[in-house]
């Protein structure tokens, strides 16, 4: 209807949206975003006839079913109904036909309501939620707190991918210079509607039914696109999908801003070569992306494993076997993920789907970071495994943004029956069972190690790769039966290559320390061997003071040694000289009755 004169370019708006890999994908299957991008774009197409050719009584009916059937489908489609009324003032300013405007309106107000009013009433009726939101806000996608505008910004690269490719849940994607391209293409095309109607504001030209018409066009993705950000604020919904009710308008608008770069006689090249790169990009994605993204993971032979894997011997249950495994990384931030490679073996036939489970645990069992899944993320269930199949899975886990760090905490691993949640028993390589299963380590940082004030300077080091740099008492003086918190601020000079347990005694230097708290920094929590150099690290210890200690002066002395076997890290003062029983000297404690 825009491109009357110019057909090639309406073919090509057609095929934009046509073979949108995306538009493609969702509208193969049972949803309510076809349907709405259908009754919007015909609504849309109704409402620039009108404007090019005026509204008739039944243009008018159609406008209505139109508007009513996409507001079925979708909420934000409601938006249409403005849309009409903005449309309508404005043939209602060319024609000055104001009383067959108002005719116009109210029909088409009056059979929308017909067809989608009901849903609406009924909604508020039963659920007193006429639109039918609040039941999102309860759902574990919804936001706490609404998305700051920074926030809303970080997200709309997703919008922008998932709009053109962004298959299963979001998470298959096409290879990245797909997408490099499309952004190009996105950006000269408004480059190019910005010329056009700089050309047009300079020439002093009336603007004419292709450009109100456009300029319809260009509100209602608007409107969509500002309906997205709000609802984008209240729940995870960077999904471009959302912007389909304005899909047809978006494709004119870009084959439109295009044609702007060519001559006229080859307006529509642009367009339809986009619309055939997309046809090529539709047509390779199930052998390229999706195909790949769901087929099952290949079977390896034992040296395959060895050389992408750590060796591990661990039996869950009769049939499943961890025959290696590697983590991605050993340190992450807050609210990033981190990867792991499992190794599985089948031992036996299995006649149930486990489930797989990895969590990332700290004190108490505490978990920071979980996964459940299948394996193969779905792809390869435990009943359809073979007795001698080994594979390697990997699988990403997230870590929650309010983790205490710095801290390190255990990776966990183990398999259950989704039916009842038991989990199966798991066995070491000899056959006895053990407990928790625990591969390896991960350090949780914060993004900048915040600024320590050091109280009561020591400098002194210990082996060269720890130094203490100072300490802090809970009280000077302390009384019997009574704790004495101390705080020690510790800082790696090197990497330090075993983990060490502090001693803190309250003692003479050679006698059995009266007081004394042994283990490592930060409660276990933080071990040595993950301390960054120059890495500031507090860590507390308490000391229970005797019933029955006489009163006077104790020295505290701290230091650090191997647990396995009893080797203290060398001392050494601010001047170089070796401390006695490489223990530092931080104070008298002075103890009362």
């Amino acid at each position: 209807e825009i491109f009357r004169e110019l057909p090639d370019l309406a073919v090509g708006t057609a095929a934009l949206v046509a073979f949108n890999p995306q538009f493609l994908f969702i509208s193969a299957a049972v949803n309510n975003d076809a349907a709405a991008a259908a009754f919007s774009t015909v609504a849309l197409w109704l409402l620039v006839c009108g404007l090019r050719r005026g509204y008739t009584l039944c243009r008018a009916i159609l406008l209505g079913l139109s508007v009513g059937l996409a507001a079925l489908s979708k909420v934000s489609a409601l938006a249409l109904l403005p849309l009409a009324v903005a449309a309508l003032v404005l043939t209602g300013r060319q024609t000055r036909r104001w009383a067959e405007v108002c005719r116009t309106a109210v029909m088409v107000v009056l059979v929308a309501a017909a067809v989608a009013g009901w849903w609406y009433i009924r909604n508020a009726v039963v659920y007193s939620d006429p639109f039918g939101l609040k039941t999102h806000y309860k759902t574990w996608w919804a936001h706490e707190e609404p998305l700051s505008p920074a926030q809303l910004w970080a997200q709309l690269p997703g919008v922008e991918l998932s709009f053109w490719a962004a298959f299963g849940m979001g998470n298959v994607h096409l290879p990245g210079v797909v997408y490099t391209v499309l952004r190009i293409l996105v950006r000269l095309a408004v480059a190019g509607l910005l010329i056009w109607a700089v050309r047009a504001w300079r020439a002093r030209h009336r603007p004419g039914a292709r450009a109100w018409s456009l300029a319809l066009l260009a509100l209602w993705v608007l409107v969509v696109f500002a309906a997205l950000l709000r609802w984008m604020q209240l729940v995870e919904a960077a999904l471009g999908r959302l912007l389909f009710p304005a899909v047809g308008a978006i494709a004119v608008l870009l084959v439109w801003g295009l044609a702007q770069f060519v001559p006229r006689r080859f307006a529509a090249w642009p367009g339809l070569a986009f619309a055939g790169g997309l046809l090529v990009v539709a047509t390779l994605a199930p052998w390229v992306a999706i195909g790949p993204a769901y087929a099952r993971p290949p079977l390896l032979a034992p040296d395959e494993i060895a050389a992408c894997a750590r060796p591990a011997d661990v039996r869950f249950g009769d049939g499943i076997r961890l025959v290696g495994y590697e983590l991605e990384r050993h340190s992450a931030h807050p609210g990033e993920e981190v990867g792991i490679t499992l190794c599985w073996e089948a031992t036996a036939p299995l006649a149930k789907d486990y489930a797989c489970f990895i969590h990332f645990l700290g004190p108490a069992e505490s978990i920071i970071g979980a996964r459940d899944t299948h394996p193969g993320l779905g792809r390869f269930p435990t009943s359809q495994w073979t007795p001698g199949d080994a594979f390697c899975d990997l699988v990403r886990v997230p870590i929650e943004e309010w983790t205490p760090v710095p801290a390190v905490y255990g990776v966990e691993v183990g398999w259950y029956d989704p039916d009842d949640g038991e989990r199966l028993p798991a066995y070491d390589a000899n056959g006895a069972p053990t407990g928790l299963v625990l591969l390896d380590r991960v350090k949780v940082a914060p993004e900048e190690y915040p600024t320590v004030e050091v109280p009561n300077c020591v400098d002194a080091s210990l082996g060269g790769q720890v130094a203490l740099l100072g300490y802090d008492l809970s009280q000077a003086t302390i009384r019997q039966s009574q704790f004495l918190t101390v705080t020690l601020y510790w800082m790696a000079q090197a990497p330090v290559p075993a983990d060490y347990t502090v001693f803190v005694h309250l003692a003479g230097y050679a006698d059995e320390p009266y007081a004394q708290d042994d283990c490592q920094p930060q409660h276990g929590t933080y071990p040595t061997s993950f301390w960054d150099v120059g890495e500031v690290v507090v860590d507390q210890h308490a000391l229970l003071v005797p019933a029955g200690l006489p009163p006077g002066g104790y020295p505290l002395l701290v230091g650090m040694y191997l647990l396995e076997t009893g080797e203290r890290l060398p001392a050494f003062g601010a001047q170089g000289a070796r401390l006695p029983g490489d223990a530092i000297l931080l104070t008298e404690v002075e103890v009362g009755p």
